[in-house]
Formats: C-alpha cells, sequence, structure tokens
C-alpha cells in the first residue's frame, strides 16, 4: 500500500511510539502501589469518561445502536480489555522489556488471523515476517531456557494478551461501523470498564487498598493522559483508513521506543541477558516492518 506520508503523519507516528512505549515503565512502577484489576478498571473508566468529553465537544455522535452494542461490547473485551489486563498480569511475572517484545507479536498475529476470517492475502512479505518474528522469539527464549520451562507463567499472559488484542483488531475491521472511530473507542473503554469493575469489587476490594502515594498517582494521571486518552484519539484515527494489520504496526513501534526505558528504569541493562532481550527486539521488528514497506 502507497502511502502518501507527511510531517505531521511522521510526527504522530513518533508521539504514539514515545507514548506507548513509555506506557510499559509506568505500568511496571503503578503495579508496585496498585493492584492490576484495579488499575485497569480505574483507567478505563477515566479514559471512556474523558474521552466522551472530547466527542461532545468536537461533535460526533456518541449513540450506540442496539444492533452494534453486542458486536461493539465483544471487540472492546478482546482489543481493550482482555490486551490490557493481560499485559499487566504478565509483567508482574515477566521483565517488562520482555513483556513488551512477547505482547507485540500481535501485528504478525492480526496478518494470519486476517488471513483467515477475512480472507487477507498472506503474501510473501508477511510470511517472511511471520518467520523472522518467531525466530525473535526463540532467540529471547534461548536466553534462559530451563527458567522459562519452570515459569512459563509470563510469557504465556503475554501470549495471550497479543492474540487477543489480534482478535479485537480483525473483529474491528470485520465489518463497518454506524459510529466513526472514536466514538467507538469511547464504548469499547465503557465495556471494559464494565468487565472490569467486577472483578475488582470480588479480587481486589478497594476498601482494602492503601492509597497510593504521590508519585504513584502522577504516573497514574501520565497513564491515563497519555497512553490512554492521547494514544487512542491518535490509533482512532488510523484505524478509520489503514489495512488491518498497520495498526498492530503503529502500536508495534511502541516497543521499539519503550524498551530502553523499561531496561533503563528497572532492569538496568543487566549484562547480557537485557543485550539478548534487545537483539531479539530487532529481530522482530525489522521482520514486520519489512513486511509492511
Amino acid at each position: 500500500m502507497i502511502v502518501n506520508i507527511q510531517p505531521i503523519n511522521i510526527a504522530t507516528f513518533l508521539l504514539i511510539g514515545v507514548l506507548w512505549g513509555l506506557n510499559w515503565p509506568a505500568v511496571k512502577f503503578l503495579l508496585t502501589e496498585i493492584p492490576p484489576l484495579t488499575l485497569r478498571a480505574v483507567s478505563f473508566t477515566a479514559a471512556a469518561s474523558i474521552l466522551a468529553v472530547v466527542v461532545t465537544i468536537i461533535k460526533q455522535p456518541l449513540r450506540l445502536k442496539k444492533d452494534e452494542a453486542l458486536a461493539t461490547s465483544i471487540v472492546g473485551v478482546f482489543l481493550i480489555f482482555g490486551f490490557n489486563v493481560l499485559t499487566a498480569f504478565g509483567q508482574i511475572f515477566l521483565e517488562s522489556s520482555k513483556a513488551a517484545i512477547i505482547a507485540y507479536t500481535m501485528p504478525s498475529l492480526t496478518a494470519v488471523l486476517a488471513t483467515f476470517y477475512l480472507r487477507d492475502r498472506l503474501g510473501t512479505r508477511v510470511v517472511i515476517a511471520l518467520l523472522v518474528a518467531m525466530s525473535g522469539l526463540a532467540f529471547l527464549a534461548s536466553e534462559n531456557l530451563t527458567s522459562l520451562i519452570e515459569n512459563p507463567f509470563g510469557p504465556v499472559i503475554m501470549i495471550f494478551a497479543a492474540l487477543s488484542w489480534a482478535l479485537g483488531n480483525v473483529g474491528l475491521k470485520s465489518r463497518k461501523w454506524r459510529l466513526q472511530p472514536l466514538p467507538l473507542t469511547v464504548w469499547f473503554f465503557a465495556f471494559s470498564s464494565f468487565a472490569t469493575w467486577p472483578l475488582v469489587f470480588i479480587w481486589e476490594p478497594i476498601w482494602q487498598q492503601n492509597l497510593p502515594s504521590l508519585q504513584v498517582l502522577a504516573t497514574l494521571t501520565f497513564h491515563i493522559l497519555g497512553p490512554m486518552i492521547v494514544c487512542y484519539i491518535l490509533w482512532a484515527s488510523y484505524c478509520s483508513e489503514a489495512s488491518r494489520s498497520y495498526s498492530g504496526h503503529i502500536s508495534s513501534y511502541g516497543t521499539c521506543c519503550g524498551c530502553p526505558f523499561v531496561n533503563i528504569s528497572f532492569e538496568r541493562l543487566n549484562d547480557l541477558a537485557k543485550k539478548c532481550s534487545s537483539g531479539s527486539n530487532h529481530i522482530f521488528h525489522c521482520g514486520y516492518n519489512n513486511a509492511n514497506c
């Protein structure tokens, strides 16, 4: 697909990548004081509320038709709830840099699922990208195979997170929606919020939690306003025009920007393991980026 790239497109692409990349260490830090379900419930609710205000200000229709409610809820649960909740739990069991690398197999998974469910053509470049991506994951796993076998929970959770996002993205592109992308995103967050709060009351009662520190609250503000609000506004606009795998391509750039910050902040670039993580990251993204040139 030939795209007329303007400076504003490059700036937008960079902003999404940096904010979504920085979101990984931000979430890792938030999880030190806020339980994962509570974190996602609060952020989903805040994002839905703020985006609804934005949609109202720009005068886009927000009313959801009854015949689209079920489809919207299903896509939202996969695209927002499943991916974000699983990545939060994944970072509890896994280093953030590795979690990010595994999670962003989602563009490749999206391309494969779109081939089966949407009859997209699986071209040679995509096949090569998939092979290179899997090689990158194998390289990542090889750094400590024994540990992976003994404690596979983190990687498995992240794979399911990527699959959830891919299924949601395919569902998003499987039909023509009456609502514009941004109002649709509001409903995705709203349905995800409805799905998360009951789980919070069951397993993470608010009344049993301590008030987070000011540093954590400040980071939570960034997490909501940056990655949740700004990025999803931009991502929604791209989804209305892009191919099924292109929105995955945009978000995958967040790993390239985010992994260095994750390593510096939480892993301290600890010798060979971190170099291996960086190496597998480049292997995966070079393969996928080549497939979308």
